[in-house]
């Protein structure tokens, strides 16, 4: 899901998962928090894939509810395999409500 994307463009294409980047400003309401208080969404896994390594960053996300917080690689070849072991997981190893 674009960092952009409101909670109610995400239920309308009834996404399984959701990423944004930590670093990119989002308009209202697409905060972890948000997305995660619509029941139509709750279920929706959020993914924050950031170059970031703060410790604040990462227990923001989570403390927001994120369910994962990946860093992104430098590299195209080491970004698609990352994107890729991330889809697999949530799309094909994950049960989700």
């Amino acid at each position: 899901m674009a960092a952009h994307r409101a909670p109610a463009e995400v239920r309308r294409e009834r996404r399984t998962a959701g990423a944004r980047s930590a670093r990119v400003p989002a308009p209202d309401p697409t905060s972890i928090s948000e997305v995660k208080a619509d029941p139509a969404l709750a279920g929706v896994p959020v993914i924050v894939l950031t170059t970031s390594q703060s410790p604040s960053d990462v227990a923001f996300a989570y403390r927001n509810h994120a369910n994962a917080y990946v860093r992104k690689p430098n590299g195209l070849d080491d970004l698609i395999a990352v994107t890729c072991a991330i889809r697999d997981f949530w799309v094909g190893a994950a049960t989700l409500p």
